[in-house]
């Protein structure tokens, strides 16, 4: 859901001619996030058990849903 709002966006804040380029920003960064995450949420296993891994996510996925609020107003 946030893939979409961002490529939406993004859609609408860029050139025509650059749109191919901005999503591709989008997927690295999108890639670059989940990556990110899965490894603080490894991390969080290794230390506080499978609860502290569901929190990583859920904190995670919060965060991202504030950011893409931030970015729309």
């Amino acid at each position: 859901m946030i893939i979409v709002a961002c490529s939406i966006s993004a859609e609408a804040a860029v050139d025509r001619a650059v749109l191919t380029q901005a999503f591709a920003w989008l997927a690295s960064a999108s890639a670059a996030g989940s990556a990110l995450a899965a490894a603080a949420a490894g991390w969080a296993v290794d230390a506080f058990g499978p609860h502290g891994g569901f929190a990583v996510a859920a904190a995670s996925a919060a965060l991202m849903a504030v950011i893409t609020c931030l970015c729309l107003a």
